[in-house]
């Protein structure tokens, strides 16, 4: 379980450990000031069938659109480190390609959100946001090699003992 620091008192402070739905909580509350050129669509979208590789759907914790590039983004977070966040974000980025005229639809429909018309909207790719405390040497070059550059990395840290920070005290930065 991490520990925090204080810097004033320059002593460990108790450690404490949040789950993933906080931080989830606090982009989707902060979304306009974080991500103010992406277009929210939902926090835990739900997919079905056959997603993720071991053959199960599941929920991508943040579907938003760039209308700069017109693509979907899938924001995939994680409270600490994990080994399979990228495969799992690129199971879900499989999905929307393979099921790109549902996720459309689903998104406009059921959860309002505003997008250009179908046909204006890149059905080649989707972009990956990776939000989490850390990343491997390995996951940051994959990143770095990757020729269709759709994937951003994105550590972030809270200081404080706040259960999350506020907007000012958030440090998130891309790699």
């Amino acid at each position: 379980m991490p520990k925090l620091f204080s810097t004033s008192s320059m002593k460990f402070l108790r450690q404490i450990e949040r789950p993933e739905k906080d931080l989830n909580r606090f982009i989707c509350d902060n979304w306009a000031a974080l991500f103010p050129k992406f277009t929210f669509i939902k926090s835990e979208f739900p997919i079905k069938g056959n997603v993720r590789s071991i053959g199960t759907g599941g929920k991508i914790d943040i579907l938003a659109y760039n209308p700069e590039t017109k693509k979907f983004i899938v924001l995939e977070l994680k409270k600490d480190f994990e080994r399979n966040i990228t495969d799992q974000a690129a199971d879900y980025r499989d999905y929307i390609q393979e099921n790109f005229s549902e996720i459309y639809l689903h998104s406009i429909q059921s959860y309002g959100a505003k997008l250009p018309n179908f046909a204006d909207i890149s059905t080649s790719s989707v972009e990956i946001m990776l939000i989490a405390k850390r990343f491997s040497v390995t996951q940051i070059e994959r990143v770095k090699k990757a020729k269709d550059n759709t994937t951003t990395l994105i550590k972030y840290e809270k200081p404080g003992l706040s259960p999350l920070p506020s907007i000012h005290d958030a440090l998130i930065r891309k790699i």
